[in-house]
């Protein structure tokens, strides 16, 4: 029998892979266990219903901006562990397995001699370029509808000036 009803957790890696478009990411946040990824993703995304969620909790808009938004919100919030654990790997303190490493918001990485250097991209910038986005959106959504607005008090303005004639 299929599964019908979304649990809570479900719920809200529905949530997260709408806005980050990240399976293993939305998992974590959603409170699964690392270890539970891969094969909770792949389980997941296979039911309908799941994806139904996602879709429900996406935007309908132009899809080269979601995945922008998608890419600025993981570098906005996602987790620095992941680069965490390849420093401790490189130290030789923890082995670890470099292919299953989230390293997205990492901007560069390199062996300054004295250690691993690790450099993430800006969360800040990335915050204000989300805003950005966030107020065009509202521009162009409110954009029509204030052009329309402008043009009819234009029209009752110049009707009021040839009736006060």
């Amino acid at each position: 029998m299929p599964k019908t009803t979304i649990s809570a957790k479900e719920r809200l890696f529905c949530y997260y892979f709408s806005r980050l478009q990240n399976h293993r990411e939305a998992l974590l946040k959603a409170g699964y266990t690392p270890e539970q990824c891969s094969r909770t993703a792949a389980r997941l995304l296979q039911r309908r219903d799941i994806r139904r969620q996602i879709d429900q909790f996406s935007d309908k808009g132009d899809p080269v901006r979601q995945q922008v938004e998608a890419g600025l919100r993981r570098i906005a919030f996602g987790c620095v562990t992941d680069a965490f654990k390849l420093v401790c790997a490189y130290q030789g303190e923890t082995p670890v397995d470099l292919d299953g490493l989230d390293l997205y918001n990492v901007s560069e990485i390199k062996d300054s001699g004295k250690g691993l250097e690790i450099r993430f991209f800006d969360r800040m910038k990335a915050l204000e370029m989300l805003s950005n986005l966030e107020q065009s959106r509202q521009q162009n959504e409110a954009g029509p509808l204030y052009e329309a607005l402008e043009r009819s008090a234009q029209a009752l303005n110049g009707e009021r000036a040839c009736a006060d004639d």
